[in-house]
């Protein structure tokens, strides 16, 4: 897919000096946010921070509020949140995006940004995104952070239950359903202190993907693979997982090692599904050097 990117200029603002540019701003705190068209969709995308520019792309159906609480422990570096197509306060495709048209969908908003070059950390369904995108613009993705995530047909299936819920919207939509199905499908600190994150739960609830939006995401994986390319990825790459992730098992981070050339893997002691959310201040250190770093990776180990 191949997208003309706008970023939306409100009046009395001075559009950017890219030809196909303008620009709509709204600061909330010490956050930016803005509407940027690429091709017929209009992504909501946020910004806060200073210093490396890192691209979050999240999972199934989430919304920017997922990344609130990692946000919080990267005030050095430049991070760039994004509604995926048909979720938050993004547009909703008219047709399901492939695995590879997300990608180029990216890779135009990253130049409609004015950016060169950017460090990709992708979630779940993200990070399959991001795996994509390292692989089809390996000169715009300088590093690569995959969390909670898998190379799709050939990886280690998750749990029955956890698929199961997963193949329903329906948690984002009823607190009920919410709190039954947080400890099946997340695992991890959410299902052993599911009363600590009330905030991040309601958060979901106020900002729930379209019906329509999430099932293009999951038709985006059905059937897609990583591993034939994964040895074609030429990023440095931080692999982080936790050892009690019933949707992407720790097995997927090992495999995810062993075929990227330049890899290295880091286990969270009784990390769920959405460790960047309930244990951000774990895995903040390791993010933060590993995008300030311009060296080859290091060995893999626990944290």
């Amino acid at each position: 897919m191949s997208a003309r990117a706008q970023v939306e200029v409100p009046a009395g603002r001075t559009a950017a000096p890219f030809p196909t540019l303008r620009h709509s701003t709204a600061s909330v705190g010490q956050r930016d946010v803005s509407f940027v068209r690429v091709g017929a969709l209009r992504l909501r995308v946020s910004r806060q921070g200073q210093g490396p520019a890192l691209l979050l792309l999240g999972g199934l159906g989430n919304s920017l509020g997922v990344w609130d609480n990692l946000v919080r422990e990267l005030p050095d570096i430049d991070t760039i949140a994004v509604d995926a197509p048909g979720t938050g306060a993004s547009s909703t495709p008219a047709l399901p995006l492939s695995m590879a048209d997300l990608a180029d969908l990216y890779a135009s908003l990253v130049r409609a940004l004015g950016l060169d070059q950017v460090s990709v950390l992708g979630l779940s369904f993200g990070g399959a995104v991001a795996q994509q995108l390292a692989y089809q613009s390996p000169g715009l993705v300088r590093r690569l952070v995959l969390c909670g995530t898998g190379p799709g047909v050939g990886g280690a299936p998750g749990s029955a239950a956890a698929l199961q819920e997963l193949a329903s919207p329906a948690r984002y939509f009823s607190a009920a359903q919410s709190r039954r199905a947080t400890p099946v499908i997340y695992g991890g600190r959410f299902a052993r202190e599911q009363k600590s994150f009330a905030r991040e739960l309601e958060q979901r609830l106020a900002s729930p993907p379209s019906v329509y939006g999430y099932y293009c995401q999951l038709a985006a994986l059905a059937g897609w693979s990583s591993l034939p390319w994964l040895g074609n990825i030429a990023a440095s790459t931080l692999i982080l997982a936790g050892d009690a992730d019933p949707v992407y098992p720790v097995e997927n981070a090992a495999i995810l090692g062993q075929c990227i050339p330049n890899a290295r893997v880091e286990v969270l002691n009784g990390g769920g599904h959405l460790f960047i959310m309930d244990s951000a201040r774990d895995i903040a250190p390791s993010v933060n050097a590993f995008i300030a770093d311009d060296r080859p990776v290091s060995l893999s180990r626990r944290l």
